[in-house]
């Protein structure tokens, strides 16, 4: 079984368009820490336990490479496109609201819950890439350098 720790690296595209346009992420959770892992690794860690033996009845829980901020992914993206963006705090209520626009209140709660429990908290880093694949997980940098086009 293939698990994440906390969240997709491309959780964050849904910043793309106020980065095309303004280059402005606004959430209101800048020093929430992730450690995003790269969809690279995870179909290459799915790939190496569907045809490796040993892998029945594991629990490989994936990550990126390191702990970093909201602020400091939008600063990767940043670096990734070439110019500055800018990290605008949000009010929580207000963000709470457009996620219940996208599904149930339930939902948008516990997202906000856990992003609040990410505040200035070091995220979980595994070394399950690694352990399966023979590399080590990709990082948020390479992940924004891969995916510059959606952002520029």
């Amino acid at each position: 079984m293939i698990r994440w720790s906390n969240t997709f690296a491309t959780n964050t595209l849904q910043w793309a368009a106020s980065i095309r346009a303004e280059g402005v992420v606004r959430d209101p959770f800048p020093e929430a820490q992730v450690a995003a892992v790269h969809e690279a690794d995870i179909a290459a860690v799915a790939v190496r336990a569907l045809l490796d033996p040993g892998h029945q009845g594991a629990v490989h829980v994936l990550t990126g490479s390191r702990s970093v901020t909201q602020r400091e992914q939008a600063e990767l993206i940043g670096a990734a496109i070439g110019r500055r963006v800018e990290f605008a705090e949000l009010d929580v209520e207000d963000y709470r609201r457009t996620l219940a626009r996208w599904g149930p209140l339930e939902v948008a709660d516990a997202l906000v819950r856990h992003m609040v429990e990410a505040v200035d908290r070091p995220a979980l880093v595994t070394n399950a890439v690694q352990e399966v694949t023979g590399r080590p997980a990709r990082s948020f940098a390479e992940w924004a350098t891969d995916h510059a086009a959606d952002f520029a």
